[in-house]
């Protein structure tokens, strides 16, 4: 694995790490942890990182798939919490 690899599966970790500890804060606010506009957006990107646009590197594909996985749990927190217009 290349050293820019190594670097990247870092911050990557690092990304999945802040976005638990967003859906934990969120849990026990019960509120949503993130700006819904913000949300929105990430989401989206990550259907598109995941499924649409192509990796050539299977270690970005499967944080792609990780954040998604995480973003669900996000959007579901963002819908059932957020303010309500």
């Amino acid at each position: 694995m290349q050293k820019f690899n190594l670097i990247g599966a870092a911050g990557c970790v690092c990304w999945v790490v802040a976005y638990i500890l967003i859906v934990r804060r969120s849990h026990y606010d019960r509120a949503n942890g993130l700006p819904m506009i913000a949300v929105a957006l990430n989401f989206s990107w990550e259907i598109l990182a995941s499924f649409v646009f192509p990796n050539p590197v299977t270690l970005w594909h499967v944080f792609d798939r990780a954040w998604l996985a995480v973003d669900v749990i996000i959007v579901y927190q963002t819908l059932r919490y957020g303010a309500v217009f």
